[in-house]
């Protein structure tokens, strides 16, 4: 499978996956410092060393869980993302800043007192010269979209790009630096992010409409999160400033990273999609007798609740009432209506609002489902303790056929009643029973009318 086009440069590295961004974050920020190679979570929390070893620059490929690195001058290495496994990709590469084009399987290299460019394929073999003469180049970044390789001249102050193969060279900027030490590539919104000196700045792939967007700090490494829409840059310390401008903050000061040169991001495919309740019950402005509930779930849940508001009738001092939801009530699918694992007690004439909440092991959350103006009426529950004796219903939960006994109670009809107060069905007393296989699962109320009162009967379908 063809990997993701990843690059980076010489105090940098630049992801640019093709894989959806909704999908791919950075989890993780990878750098280059005096002693060693670091890495933290993206807010700078969690800084870990991951190697013993002074490197300049560094990359990351994410499909191969592989970082990329250099010292000042000597070969290029590879190593697992934990710092094992190290292995020499190219020999004698003497490189300062480099780049990767993993579809292509070429790295690409500055030699600051070489005066050129060089690129090689990955195991050392086709090297070769594509730009030579050209002062002091620091870093460099690559263009794949427009098959373009730009680098920054330290000290002439000026930024140049050329073709992939170092044909077609001309200058980008050449007015108003002072000694740029790297340039990126956006490719997405066609824009070059370069360091100067005391300067973050960005401008058209052209250099027209330059502009600064922060001098906090000594910029140095530079590092594009596309997708999150941050840039990263390291000198004394490491920061981050969202794309629009706004946001300059420290993320990692310089006694937890030292004197930074590279930065790289390792990523992931993550679940960018929120769970979903959907089909639930009770519906709004319905009455149960209850605390039945039912629902469809879009994806399992690694949390959730559901909560009783008491919003009208009867005075409840335990309001809101907030229920865990535990084992299988947290499954992906659809749970009929039925009670709660952890039950709550609601109080007869009560109004209630029932939300559902949840969220997903990514703690993606849930949009609240809510179930308005639920009255709560147990008065079956009383008068069904007045027909224990009088009526025999069976069996009960029920699959197929239930049946009524009435030996002392003369019954003149009978009305199937789901949860939210619709009858399904209706007739007299039949020695056939009442059919039950057209019944969906869950929890019914039966109506029994006499020839004096009305008596219910909870039923369970299985």
């Amino acid at each position: 499978m063809q990997k993701n086009t990843i690059f980076f440069s010489f105090v940098l590295g630049l992801l640019f996956s093709l894989k959806s961004f909704s999908q791919v974050q950075v989890t993780k920020i990878y750098w280059a410092n005096d002693s060693s190679i670091q890495s933290s979570n993206p807010d700078g929390s969690n800084v870990q060393t991951v190697l013993d070893y002074r490197a300049v620059d560094v990359a990351i490929d994410n499909d191969a869980n592989k970082m990329y690195y250099n010292g000042n001058g000597s070969d290029i290495f590879r190593a697992n993302l934990d710092g094992t496994n190290v292995e020499t990709v190219i020999s004698g590469a003497t490189a300062n800043g480099f780049a990767l084009d993993l579809a292509n399987e070429k790295v690409y290299w500055t030699e600051f007192s070489n005066n050129r460019l060089r690129r090689a394929d990955l195991d050392g073999t086709n090297m070769e010269d594509i730009v030579i003469n050209t002062q002091n180049p620091s870093g460099l970044g690559l263009d794949l979209t427009n098959g373009k390789v730009y680098w920054g001249m330290y000290n002439s102050g000026t930024i140049r790009r050329a073709n992939l193969d170092g044909t077609n060279q001309e200058d980008v900027i050449t007015s108003g630096l002072l000694q740029p030490w790297t340039v990126k590539v956006d490719e997405v919104n066609s824009k070059i992010y370069y360091t100067d000196r005391s300067t973050l700045r960005r401008a058209n792939l052209d250099g027209s409409s330059s502009e600064s967007l922060s001098t906090s700090g000594v910029p140095q490494g530079l590092s594009l999160d596309v997708t999150g829409g941050k840039v990263y840059w390291a000198g004394s310390g490491i920061r981050s400033i969202n794309i629009d401008g706004t946001g300059d903050e420290e993320l990692i000061t310089s006694g937890e990273s030292g004197g930074v040169w590279g930065l790289a991001f390792e990523t992931g495919v993550v679940d960018a999609t929120a769970p979903v309740f959907s089909a639930v019950s009770p519906s709004s402005d319905s009455t149960v007798s209850s605390a039945d509930v039912g629902y469809t779930l879009s994806e399992a849940l690694a949390s959730g609740t559901v909560t009783f508001t008491r919003t009208g009738g009867t005075a409840d001092a335990s309001s809101p009432h907030v229920v865990n939801l535990e084992g299988t009530e947290l499954e992906e699918g659809t749970r009929a209506v039925a009670a709660l694992t952890n039950t709550p007690t609601l109080v007869n004439g009560a109004i209630y609002t029932i939300s559902f909440d949840g969220q997903d092991v990514a703690e993606n959350m849930a949009t609240t489902v809510n179930s308005m103006a639920v009255t709560f009426d147990d008065s079956t529950l009383s008068l069904e303790a007045r027909v224990a004796n009088q009526i025999s219903i069976y069996p009960n939960p029920v699959s197929k056929q239930l049946f009524i006994s009435a030996s002392s109670v003369d019954i003149v009809g009978w009305s199937l009643i789901d949860m939210q107060g619709k009858t399904l069905k209706h007739g007299g007393l039949d020695q056939h029973g009442i059919d039950m296989s057209s019944i969906n699962s869950g929890m019914y109320v039966l109506r029994l009318q006499t020839n004096k009162d009305t008596f219910y009967k909870r039923i369970v379908k299985q």
